[in-house]
């Protein structure tokens, strides 16, 4: 069990991740997502351009 799983939810968690969910959903199917996969990448990607 994760720490952070109580087993109970609290209505504002449930609706701000239903207010989320189609945006986060959007993002992780973004083939730029899946290449962000080292810290390296992520703070390069974070940089941008020069």
């Amino acid at each position: 069990m994760s720490r952070y799983d109580w087993g109970r939810t609290h209505p504002g968690i449930e609706r701000l991740e239903r207010a989320v969910t189609d945006r986060r959903d959007a993002v992780v199917r973004h083939p730029l997502y899946a290449s962000l996969d080292t810290h390296e990448a992520l703070v390069t990607f974070m940089e941008g351009p020069a």
